[in-house]
């Protein structure tokens, strides 16, 4: 398992890639928002990488995804790259 984030994403990256699509890291002007798009043919939505499950959250991260949720807005928070893997795969399948 990848110890930093930016490892993770690195492998998150070349997934979305091999799947014909992008992981895009963004860089949100106000606080608590997703740090990436994921892009693949048919599906946006917002990714939050966290090194593990265990990794501090900010009130204002669970914030943004609840207001995500209640709109119907794809945004995940992923902790390890079976989680991306299942993002990815179960949207290609359908």
């Amino acid at each position: 398992m990848p110890k930093l984030e930016k490892d993770l994403e690195a492998r998150c990256r070349a997934l979305a890639r091999s799947c014909d699509g992008e992981l895009l890291r963004i860089k949100p002007i106000i606080k608590g928002w997703h740090d990436d798009l994921l892009l693949l043919p048919g599906l946006i939505c917002l990714v939050e990488f966290k090194r593990s499950k265990k990794a501090a959250v900010q009130p204002l991260q669970n914030t943004r995804q609840k207001w995500c949720e209640v709109r119907g807005i794809p945004a995940y928070r992923v902790h390890d790259y079976g989680e991306f893997e299942t993002i990815v795969r179960c949207w290609k399948a359908s």
